[in-house]
């Protein structure tokens, strides 16, 4: 499938996974996850995208106190899209618990679409979407 023919959404993913395959290209395997942090960020902002750093989700009780904070790598919008971008330097993969923490993370962040789980420890990318309908 071509991208061009792609709905904004899937071409907002196939973008933020190609940027971040290029990220690995320029870096290679070997990193701490906080180095691939700051490289997505600088290259996503570089390829026009709206990018928060570690931004703040509240989740409350049903009383609405706090009762715990959590802090996504990055928050990426286009166009009115926004998702979630989690990253990991994970050599033995993705686990079932960098599931759990996306669908924890899309439970209080109401705007994201979507959670794009982002490995940056395994040549090709390992890459994943939690999608809201996974809650």
């Amino acid at each position: 499938m071509m991208a061009s023919s792609l709905s904004p959404f899937a071409r907002l993913r196939y973008d933020i996974f190609g940027t971040a395959m290029k990220v690995q290209d320029a870096l290679g395997t070997a990193h701490e996850e906080k180095v691939y942090h700051r490289a997505l960020q600088a290259a996503l902002q570089q390829a026009g995208f709206r990018v928060r750093f570690t931004p703040r989700y509240l989740v409350r009780d049903t009383i609405g106190r706090v009762i715990a904070t959590y802090y996504p790598d990055l928050e990426v919008s286009r166009d009115g899209i926004t998702v979630l971008v989690e990253l990991k330097a994970e050599p033995q993969g993705l686990q079932p618990s960098h599931s759990r923490q996306a669908k924890a993370y899309l439970s209080v962040a109401r705007r994201a679409r979507a959670v794009l789980l982002v490995n940056f420890a395994r040549r090709p990318l390992e890459r994943d979407v939690i999608f809201r309908k996974d809650l």
